[in-house]
C-alpha cells in the first residue's frame, strides 16, 4: 500500500520541463540612428569643348580655330594653298607662318570624399528570442531604418586643357607675301587678288595640367530605407545590464536627387556654363554587424545604445554626363533608444 506522502501530487516547476514560462520572448525598440563615414564623390566635373574643330592635320579639308580658320577655297586648294583663311591677332604671325589654335578641356574632374556627417536617421527593431545558450539568449533580429543623406559640394576644381596649335606657312614667292594686318578674313574666291597661305598644317599639341577652372556647386540628397535581418546573441552582465551582438543580411533602397551647376573658364575662350538635375533610385544588398548595451529600467522597458557597421557597396547617380557616387561600403551607425519586451 502506497504511503500518503508518495501519493500526494508533486508540484512541477518550469525547470522540470525546460520551459521559459513567464519570460518575455519579444522586444520592440525604437532608436535615433545617426550615420557616419558616408561619403560622396562627384565625377566628370568640368569639360570645355571648343566650338571650333581643327580637324585632322592634313590639307584639302576645312580647319576651324578659336583665333582663325584655314578652309578649302574656290580653287580646291590648288598647289596646297588657299585664299580662304583668316586670323585674329598680330601675335599669331611667327616668322613666315601663321599659328592658329583651339583649346578644349575633358570632363574628367573629380571632387572626392565629400561628407556631411552625421547623417540623421531612425530605426525600428524587433527581436524574437528562440532559445538559450547557458545564461544567454539567442534569436532573430530584424530592423527597418531610414536615413536622410544630404551632401553639398561647392569646391573649385582645376582641370587639364589640351591646346592644338597648327602652323601654316606662306608660300615662297617674289616679292614675298606680306601678311595682311590682323584681324583678317580672306575670301572663298580670291585667287589672283588675295594673299595665299599653305593649306597643310604642322601641328603641336600642348597639355596644361590646371588650365581649366571649374566653379559652381553640386548637391546630392538621398532618402535611404534599410532592412536588415540576422541572428543575435545576448549575454547578461548583471540583473539589469546585458550586451548583445548581431549580424546578417542588409538591403537598402536609395532614392536620390542630384543637381549640379558649373562654369568652366579657359583662357582665350568664353566661359561655358551648364546645369542639370534629376531623380534616380536603386537597391543595394549588403551585410551588417552590430553590438548593443541594454539596461533594464523595469521588467518590460530597457534603454539601449550601440553601434553598427554596414557595408552595401556604392550607389551611382548619373545626370547629363555627370556622376554622383555615394559610398556605403563602410558606413557606421550609432543608436540610442528605448525597448519594450513582452
Amino acid at each position: 500500500m502506497a504511503s500518503a506522502a508518495s501519493a500526494a501530487p508533486r508540484h512541477v516547476t518550469p525547470e522540470d520541463v525546460g520551459c521559459d514560462c513567464g519570460e518575455s520572448l519579444n522586444r520592440f525598440s525604437v532608436s535615433y540612428r545617426p550615420g557616419f563615414n558616408i561619403n560622396a564623390k562627384f565625377k566628370n566635373v568640368g569639360g570645355s569643348v571648343s566650338p571650333n574643330n581643327p580637324g585632322p592635320a592634313v590639307g584639302g579639308v576645312d580647319h576651324f580655330y578659336d583665333d582663325g580658320y584655314n578652309r578649302v577655297d574656290s580653287n580646291n586648294n590648288a598647289g596646297d594653298r588657299t585664299t580662304f583663311w583668316g586670323y585674329d591677332d598680330a601675335s599669331q604671325i611667327q616668322g613666315n607662318t601663321v599659328v592658329m589654335s583651339s583649346t578644349s578641356s575633358p570632363a574628367n574632374g573629380v571632387s572626392r570624399d565629400r561628407s556631411n556627417d552625421p547623417q540623421h536617421g531612425a530605426e525600428l527593431t524587433y527581436n524574437r528570442q528562440l532559445g538559450r545558450i547557458g545564461k544567454g539568449k539567442w534569436g532573430v533580429e530584424g530592423g527597418f531604418a531610414f536615413t536622410d543623406v544630404t551632401i553639398r559640394d561647392g569646391s573649385t576644381l582645376f582641370g587639364r586643357t589640351q591646346r592644338t596649335s597648327d602652323a601654316y606657312t606662306f608660300p615662297d614667292s617674289f616679292p614675298p607675301i606680306v601678311p595682311p594686318p590682323a584681324p583678317y578674313q580672306g575670301p572663298f574666291n580670291g585667287m589672283g587678288t588675295a594673299p595665299v597661305l599653305g593649306a597643310t598644317p604642322v601641328r603641336i599639341v600642348t597639355r596644361t595640367p590646371n588650365g581649366a577652372r571649374v566653379t559652381g556647386d553640386r548637391d546630392f540628397d538621398a532618402d535611404i530605407w534599410g532592412f536588415r535581418v540576422g541572428p543575435y546573441l545576448e549575454m547578461p552582465v548583471n540583473e539589469r545590464l546585458s550586451v548583445a551582438v548581431s549580424g546578417g543580411f542588409a538591403l537598402l533602397y536609395v532614392e536620390s536627387d542630384f543637381r549640379f551647376n558649373e562654369t568652366v573658364s579657359v583662357a582665350g575662350q568664353a566661359d561655358q556654363s551648364r546645369r542639370g538635375k534629376g531623380t534616380y533610385s536603386d537597391f543595394l544588398p549588403g551585410g551588417f554587424f552590430g553590438a548593443n548595451i541594454l539596461y533594464a529600467l523595469d521588467g518590460n522597458i530597457n534603454l539601449a545604445a550601440g553601434a553598427q557597421f554596414q557595408s552595401s557597396g556604392t550607389y551611382t547617380h548619373k545626370e547629363s554626363g555627370k556622376e554622383a557616387q555615394l559610398d556605403l561600403s563602410q558606413a557606421v551607425f550609432f543608436s540610442v533608444g528605448l525597448g519594450y519586451s513582452f
